[in-house]
């Protein structure tokens, strides 16, 4: 009877894990459900003290970027929002701050910024993560990511010289469409 039994085992055990088995998914995967998830490895500038993210986090580098690197990841979700919008999520370190975005039939997404420079400049904000509404194009039902920078939602990172940045006079966040201008 025992050998039965462990006889039985086995066959079931070794046709179960012929037929499935479990692996982590993929990035491409992940995407597919989630929405597009952005990791970003930030080299502050020379002199830099603190950071302040567009979507509100910010504080000592020394605490954020014990390595000399900020990771900042940001993902544009499908859930948690009413119907019509996305959740913008941004994580820098322990802290994550999100937001609802009103998006129309479809948007897209970039990180590629025209004059973004190998060194970033400090007391400026630079955008990291753009958000692009689409609009109707001139072919119809065709459409094309509106032009006018003003309509995009970006996540942007402000490196200051200060060692606090609650104490920094920072400027609007909006200023980061001058990068892209």
């Amino acid at each position: 009877m025992r050998s039965f039994l462990l006889a039985s085992l086995l066959l079931l055990g070794g046709a179960s894990t012929a037929a499935v088995r479990e692996r982590p998914p993929t990035s491409a995967e992940l995407a597919r459900i989630l929405g597009p998830i952005q990791t970003f490895e930030v080299t502050p500038p020379k002199g830099a003290r603190s950071f302040m993210m567009s979507t509100g986090a910010g504080g000592p580098l020394a605490e954020f970027a014990p390595r000399g690197v900020l990771s900042v990841t940001v993902a544009l979700l499908p859930a948690g929002c009413a119907a019509g919008e996305r959740h913008l999520v941004t994580s820098v370190g322990w802290g994550t701050t999100g937001e609802c975005l009103k998006l129309f039939n479809s948007y897209g997404t970039t990180t590629s910024f025209p004059r973004v420079p190998a060194a970033l400049p400090l007391n400026r904000w630079i955008p990291l993560y753009a958000v692009m509404p689409m609009i109707p194009g001139k072919t119809p039902g065709g459409h094309v990511v509106d032009p006018d920078v003003t309509h995009w939602t970006l996540v942007s990172v402000y490196f200051s010289d200060q060692p606090e940045i609650e104490k920094v006079k920072v400027p609007d966040s909006a200023k980061a469409v001058d990068f892209i201008r």
